[in-house]
């Protein structure tokens, strides 16, 4: 047929990827590092600086004090025509000089401060925008470079009536296409989320949540569930936390374009061990609280399921783009690809893909897709 399309390779696809992800993680870890320098400066100007001098004007008032009251000594115990106290004059205002230059730098060290955190809220409020860039339009663009390269795999496979076959498969043949195994496509995956198994706070952090109501988990999000059936496509046994155990949960990561799940090794009894945060964090530490299982499940139903997964397994779940659903809302249906919440990738204990992998069930489109 006359022009008819020759889409047979996914090379600019998958380099586009590849450029997005790395400009993800220099992004992010160029924020990180400006905030962290930020924060290292202001604490030891508001706490070790602020602290020393003021420290230094007791110190050096009570020299103050004491050449004074040497001064007074020489001169009730002086002699006419002995010797004066003149020494002890230029003691008393030496000191004095020293305590006003202690007090001069306390001042000047305020002074500061307050300069220092003017720049880090401008800094913070220009950064902005980048740092959402890479907490949610970015994540949602590697998803939409994901399901473009499946699109043009299935077509060129479809154009040489070979049916539906794999990234890995159908790139290795298509003629100037860039190889890519199923193994490989895996080890790329796992490599990329089991990064974010960095994000989960330590067994002290959460054994030191206190359980509370959260306002950014009752309120409507991007992020409701991914469709109902994780559990049988992976064919696990259920193991629901205890209804008073506590989540750990980071502030508005239900808000972002793509969270992450983790159930680690619980601190204690009444930790579930199950942290839920952002995939793409931004600028600053996370600010964690901890939430009763049994109200977050009743919140979030759809990412409750997920939580019956055993210890060591890892979740990906990206939201709608563009839209927000309620709070407990189901997302669309599994393999639409339609735009609900979907299960981008799950890890196992060993971070192997058993979901969002060549070998797993399911990927970006939904689970059990």
């Amino acid at each position: 047929m006359a022009g008819q399309a020759r889409l047979i390779s996914v090379d600019a696809l998958l380099a586009a990827k590849a450029a997005v992800q790395r400009f993800i993680e220099e992004a992010s870890a160029a924020l990180g590092e400006a905030e962290a320098d930020a924060q290292r400066t202001l604490q030891w100007l508001r706490y070790d600086q602020v602290a020393h001098w003021q420290s230094q004007v007791r110190q050096r008032h009570d020299a103050v004090e004491m050449a004074k009251a040497e001064l007074r000594r020489k001169q009730l115990t002086a002699i006419p025509e002995g010797p004066t106290a003149v020494d002890e004059r230029r003691a008393v205002e030496r000191a004095k000089k020293r305590e006003d230059d202690a007090r001069a730098r306390v001042e000047h060290v305020r002074r500061w401060l307050i300069q220092l955190e003017r720049e880090h809220t401008l800094f913070k409020g220009s950064a902005q925008g980048l740092a959402e860039a890479i907490s949610r339009d970015l994540p949602a663009a590697l998803v939409r470079l994901d399901r473009m390269t499946a699109s043009v795999l299935a077509y060129a496979a479809m154009a040489s009536g070979e049916g539906t076959v794999g990234v890995g498969e159908a790139a290795g043949r298509a003629p100037g296409a860039q190889t890519l195994s199923g193994g490989a496509l895996d080890e790329a995956i796992a490599r990329r989320f089991a990064s974010l198994r960095r994000r989960s706070p330590g067994r002290a952090t959460r054994a030191a949540l206190v359980a509370g109501e959260p306002e950014f988990v009752a309120r409507g999000g991007s992020i409701g569930g991914p469709p109902a059936g994780v559990l049988a496509t992976l064919g696990v046994a259920a193991d629901s936390p205890g209804a008073e155990s506590l989540v750990a949960i980071e502030a508005d990561a239900l808000d972002g374009s793509m969270v992450v799940l983790e159930r680690c090794e619980p601190s204690g009894p009444g930790d579930s061990g199950w942290f839920v945060g952002s995939a793409a964090p931004g600028l600053g530490p996370p600010t964690v609280a901890g939430v009763r299982y049994a109200e977050f499940a009743a919140r979030r139903p759809g990412l409750a399921e997920l939580m019956s997964l055993p210890v060591g397994y890892l979740v990906v779940v990206m939201g709608a783009p563009g839209a927000a659903n309620e709070a407990g809302s189901e997302g669309g249906s599994a393999g639409s690809g339609g735009g609900g919440p979907s299960v981008e990738a799950v890890l196992d204990a060993e971070d192997r893909v058993v979901i969002g992998g060549t070998g797993g069930a399911g990927g970006a489109g939904g689970a059990g897709a």
